[in-house]
């Protein structure tokens, strides 16, 4: 059996199973399997993956325009090689933005809902100082509230 039809039963191996070999494969193998036309797609598609996740990476000459053109033909954006991981400048920009505007508004909501929070209190507590104004004084949560607020007139 030919290496690059051994790699390719190893990968329909592994689509079939749990756990997947990528992690443990060189990246000459993965190279190999992102680059052999006889891949199924999905595994080119992991292959790429897996080399984006790789770090302390050695890959020089030949290899390396190999590598980029994988990743480019995989993901549609161009690569680089830092010496040690191949990244893409924008895929990085993406992730940041992304987060940024996740984070922004998992802080809008968490604002939301802290707001809602108190107002609801606030609106037990003044009900709460009708019935029983020495206990809604006298419970930390409402008096904080009345001396944040004020007591009604």
């Amino acid at each position: 059996m030919k290496p690059s039809c051994l790699l390719v039963a190893i990968a329909l191996l592994a689509s079939s199973a749990k756990a997947s070999p990528l992690p443990d494969m060189s990246v000459d193998q993965l190279l190999e399997l992102c680059s052999d036309p006889a891949s199924q797609e999905t595994m080119k598609s992991d292959a790429a993956s897996e080399l984006t996740f790789r770090d302390n990476v050695k890959i020089e000459g030949a290899q390396l325009d190999v590598a980029l053109s994988c990743l480019e033909s995989e993901f549609g954006t161009a690569f680089t090689y830092n010496g040690f991981s191949l990244f893409s400048p924008e895929f990085d920009t993406a992730a940041a933005e992304k987060n940024q505007a996740s984070t922004e508004s998992a802080e809008r909501r968490a604002k939301a809902r802290a707001e809602a929070f108190s107002n609801e209190l606030a609106r037990i507590c003044y009900a709460e100082l009708e019935r029983d104004r020495f206990r809604a004084m006298t419970t930390n949560a409402c008096a904080r509230i009345f001396v944040r607020d004020g007591l009604p007139e």
